[in-house]
């Protein structure tokens, strides 16, 4: 039968229609099955009652008490090459339109003389060609494969800024981290460039046309640790679903800054991120959980409900600098606020005085 290579991932794709191709594992082979092969009032009974510990054949309907059919059948799969990442139409061609070796230039490797996406609009090929490099000699130093080019987390936001400031790189970005985590020989190295690839999406999603590529080259690398081709299988395996959260689940909701120095020790670590509230006048102090999507309204609503306050409209959240205080809005993000709160300790006294997750 054909069965969904992990059954929380499997589910959230099947109920969201962005995804038009579902990675699935047929006859021991893995491949990409499109939406369209799906037989629909299959698929309603399989989200609506499959238990966690089933699979598509012993899933059963609750309310019909009938064995839920198999959304996939036989005939229909279709099996397609289509999100291999080799045919991804930005990658650089030659002049006679080949590849330029390009399964060998997609794979790791500790050089780069031109960027791996088309860049046509930058005319200037030294530009393109230094811009690139930068990129891909951070990246090395990350993740030990090359010269130390200063602590592992400003060589890291350095690579996020770079994607901040010039939207046109991102895809570069992507794609190098996806390079240097193919084929790797060294597996703590190969972990630091997929929790690299989680610092970018915290802070901004691939382009939409290389999102699927992304995606693949994320389940492939699942598939090889469900294999049992990885050992240890952490903690590589929660860093590869983390990812796959990221990239499923990222909204619009801008980032000013690159993540701070707490978020991505969070991150590395496999931590929740904390941050301690002040409450004005009593001196006391509450803990909320955030994530890079925790904005001011939801740590409000959480203060809301862990303090049972009876009439919340009286209350407001600040953020204090100095001697200052500042009435938070709505919409701003947590973790933005605490990376700029780092910014200006660096440029001032010392990163120890920076902001420690409280407001």
């Amino acid at each position: 039968p054909e069965i969904p290579i992990m059954w929380e991932t499997a589910i959230n794709d099947l109920r969201n229609p962005a995804f038009d191709v579902l990675l699935c594992r047929v006859k021991g082979k893995v491949g990409y099955v499109r939406r369209a092969a799906i037989k629909e009032e299959a698929l309603d009974l399989f989200v609506t009652s499959a238990q966690p510990d089933g699979d598509l054949e012993r899933a059963t309907s609750l309310n019909k008490g009938k064995t839920v059919p198999n959304p996939v059948t036989e005939t229909q799969v279709v099996l397609t090459p289509e999100f291999d990442l080799l045919s991804y139409p930005e990658l650089r061609r030659n002049r006679k339109g080949g590849w330029f070796n390009m399964e060998k230039r997609l794979s790791f490797g500790l050089s780069l003389k031109e960027p791996l996406v088309l860049l046509d609009y930058v005319t200037d090929t030294d530009v393109r060609s230094h811009m690139a490099q930068n990129i891909f000699h951070n990246l090395l130093s990350y993740m030990s494969d090359g010269a130390p080019l200063g602590n592992m987390f400003e060589v890291a936001q350095r690579i996020v800024r770079i994607g901040i400031e010039h939207v046109h790189w991102r895809a570069e970005i992507y794609l190098q981290i996806v390079k240097q985590t193919t084929y790797h020989p060294i597996l703590p190295n190969e972990i630091r460039g997929w929790q690299l690839m989680q610092f970018c999406l915290v802070t901004f999603a691939p382009p939409v046309t290389l999102s699927p590529y992304v995606l693949g080259h994320i389940d492939q690398r699942l598939i090889d640790v469900q294999d049992g081709l990885v050992s240890p299988r952490e903690p590589l395996f929660s860093t590869l679903q983390k990812c796959r959260k990221e990239i499923l689940l990222f909204n619009s909701s801008y980032r000013q800054c690159e993540p701070s120095r707490l978020e991505m020790s969070a991150i590395v670590r496999n931590e929740v991120l904390r941050c301690d509230v002040h409450l004005g006048g009593s001196g006391k102090v509450v803990g909320v959980v955030v994530d890079s999507r925790s904005t001011v309204k939801s740590i409000y609503r959480q203060l809301v409900r862990q303090l049972n306050l009876s009439n919340p409209t009286h209350f407001r959240l600040y953020e204090r600098v100095g001697h200052e205080e500042r009435q938070l809005q709505a919409a701003e993000l947590i973790c933005d606020l605490i990376a700029l709160s780092e910014m200006r300790a660096r440029t001032s006294l010392s990163l120890d005085d920076a902001f420690h997750g409280e407001i």
